[in-house]
């Protein structure tokens, strides 16, 4: 079993770019702006725009919505169980989310929610959970230790999600390569958000087996 971090395991998030947006709004986009990227694929005499494209804003290209890293997972060995997490190391963000979207998904545009893996069932927002705000500079911090990090529950969330209360959801891989995309957002609450201005993020992102396989990892 190998995973492969195109986007290597550190998660950046930074508001100069990043505006607040609505959940359903962020699925539009990303999936008007992937479908722009595979016609400009199919189309030999048109630049194929980059994976960035799939965060940017449908009015004003100088903004994102969203920020993406994708992961793959390559399994030979028949079929195996990994469990994911998204460690904060540090946010200052007060309503950042991260979403995970099905990689290999076929759906049309019109199912496109349901490329769009269900993390908390239990919640308002059951495909998105909100992340931590933590830091280790003198606010509340997001780990104790140095040289061997000891993480806060609440800075510790699934990327598949749980599966009840707070047990963490894993899922079973076949005998095959999967990928997947975890997109973080600032969800857009209805009222004025300039306390998300200067804000930045950064975590890190481990998948692991549970079913006793060994897994490497890939750059």
């Amino acid at each position: 079993v190998s995973i492969n971090y195109e986007d290597g395991q550190r998660l950046i998030a930074q508001s100069k770019k990043l505006i607040p947006v609505a959940f359903d709004v962020m699925q539009d986009l990303y999936r008007s702006n992937l479908d722009e990227i595979n016609a400009q694929a199919a189309d030999t005499d048109t630049p194929i725009a980059d994976k960035e494209s799939l965060c940017q804003d449908g009015h004003n290209p100088n903004y994102d919505v969203c920020s993406v890293y994708r992961f793959t997972v390559s399994n030979d060995t028949g079929e195996t169980t990994i469990r994911g997490s998204l460690r904060t190391e540090s946010n200052g963000f007060s309503n950042l989310y991260f979403a995970v979207r099905d990689g290999d998904c076929t759906a049309t545009a019109a199912d496109e929610d349901s490329c769009w893996l269900t993390l908390d069932s239990g919640s308002a927002t059951p495909k998105a959970i909100k992340l931590f705000t933590c830091d280790n500079g003198g606010g509340t911090p997001c780990y104790t230790g140095d040289t061997i990090k000891e993480y806060v529950t609440n800075a510790i969330k699934p990327v598949f999600g749980y599966s009840t209360g707070t047990t963490f959801k894993t899922l079973s891989i076949n005998a095959s390569e999967h990928s997947y995309d975890v997109v973080l957002f600032i969800r857009e609450t209805g009222n004025p958000q300039d306390e998300e201005q200067g804000k930045t993020f950064s975590g890190n992102l481990f998948i692991e087996t549970t079913s006793g396989e060994q897994i490497t990892g890939q750059r």
